[in-house]
């Protein structure tokens, strides 16, 4: 193999010398807290991160509307129109919503306006995702 004389570095230590580069026994680059790493925005020092998630629309009220069979994380719930009396109830269970119900939402009189409505829910479901929908029409549920 041939050597490549000269200081080949990529990162300085505190004195502003150039240190060598690492490799490490398979003859790839050491990566260290001063390596870029993916996502990593040096210039501004944050580490971006997407947030990716699927969706389920629901367009009418009904029982039992599995969002997810499985673990999972509801995000958000978005309500696209108000129903003045209608709830919402979203269980911890993969195939019924008589189950644990960990959200429960009611639709007073007083909130007719301002819809399409974003409620941030960020809640872990341990065995899945169903919702039981009276009255309420046209809800997205935001989940992964």
């Amino acid at each position: 193999m041939e050597q490549i004389e000269g200081q080949v570095g990529g990162s300085k230590d505190s004195h502003g010398n150039v240190l060598p580069v690492q490799v490490n026994s398979s003859g790839d680059l050491k990566a260290d807290l001063s390596t870029q790493i993916a996502g990593e925005d040096l210039t501004n020092d944050v580490l971006k991160v997407e947030h990716q998630y699927s969706q389920t629309y629901v367009a009418a009220a009904g029982d039992d509307n599995v969002i997810k069979n499985a673990p999972g994380f509801l995000h958000a719930i978005i309500l696209g129109k108000w129903v003045t009396g209608g709830t919402l109830e979203v269980s911890d269970h993969a195939t019924t919503g008589d189950a644990t119900i960990k959200i429960k939402l009611t639709a007073g009189a007083t909130d007719a306006t301002g819809f399409p409505k974003t409620i941030i829910v960020d809640a872990v479901f341990a065995v899945g995702i169903t919702a039981d929908i009276t009255g309420l029409t046209d809800i997205t549920f935001i989940w992964r």
